[in-house]
This record gives structure tokens, sequence and C-alpha cells, in this order.
């Protein structure tokens, strides 16, 4: 680092103003202009189906851009095109590549999208609760701080007998 503060700021300067730099554009960065084209093309691609955000102070305090991409904070904030499976990270760039309409590289984008998958090894089956009979509750403790939501189809739309008592205090089997 170059001097700064935790928050930013230089001893002698005022204070850093945070600007997010967006996916979209994390290609045409100019210190990514000065890599490989075959790592701009991975970031444009990759960054067209993952979400990616970079703030400016990662950018120009925390990257070291001589040692890009093998940068330890590079590649904790950068897209890699190891990051989707082959056939999805070919599709999306022949399409880009192809120029097509926007609405058919979103098209494409939402179904590779779609094939990902979100919860791996199952994670979300093993940490919904469950009462005797099936999975009952929404919510989802991993520590004594945070819980998660998320909706269940198979929920009843009001309680029953069975599913008022199950909650988050419940001893939940866990599979």
């Amino acid at each position: 680092m170059t001097g700064q503060t935790m928050t930013g700021q230089s001893p002698s300067s005022r204070p850093m103003k945070m600007r997010a730099v967006p996916g979209a554009r994390l290609a045409r960065l100019p210190q990514v202009q000065r890599m490989d084209p075959a790592v701009r093309r991975d970031i444009e691609v990759v960054s067209s189906v993952l979400p990616f955000k970079v703030n400016n102070y990662v950018l120009d305090e925390l990257i070291d851009w001589d040692r890009a991409p093998d940068d330890p904070i590079y590649r904790l904030t950068f897209p890699d095109r190891d990051m989707l499976p082959e056939p999805l990270y070919e599709e999306v760039a022949e399409l880009i590549d192809g120029k097509v309409p926007r609405a058919e590289l979103l098209g494409a984008v939402n179904r590779a999208r779609l094939q990902l998958n979100p919860h791996p090894g199952g994670s979300c089956r093993r940490t919904f609760p469950r009462t005797r009979r099936a999975r009952s509750s929404v919510c989802s403790t991993s520590t004594e701080r945070r819980c998660w939501c998320s909706p269940d189809r198979a929920r009843p739309a009001t309680p029953t007998a069975d599913t008022a008592s199950a909650g988050p205090s419940s001893s939940a089997s866990r599979n």
C-alpha cells in the first residue's frame, strides 16, 4: 500500500471518493488494457455471466498490477476463465464475438446462469431444518448471529400444528 490509512485516505490528502466499477467495464480499465488480450477476453466473457464489481481503492491501492493476473488481490476480485464450465464460456464468447443483439446475449447469459449450481454439494438440502415428516422451515442459521431465509415452495400457506412448532430454534436433524 502507499501510505493510505484504513479509510482510504492518505495522511496529507482529503478522503478518497469511492467509485465502483461494474463487471461490464472491467475489461476496459486502463490497468487491464495493458494485460494480455486473452486475459481481457476472459474478463469480458466471465463478467457477462457472473456478477463482479470492484472499487477504485482495490484497483489503485491493493492490486500490484506488475504481478497481475498472479497478484492475490487481483485473483480474489477479477473474473477468471476457470469460473465457468468450458461449454458455457464458449457459447457466451461466440455470441459476444458475433455482436448479437443485446436481448439475444442476455437470453443466453440467463440460460447459462441457470445451468450453474448455486448450492454445491447439496448445501441447501443440508442446511434447512426439518421436522419428522419434511422440510418445514424457511430459515437456516449458520452461526449465532447469522440467519438466511429462502422461500420454500412446498411449505403450506398457513401454519399447521406440525410446522407451527418448528422454527429456527427447533432441534432439526441435518442430512
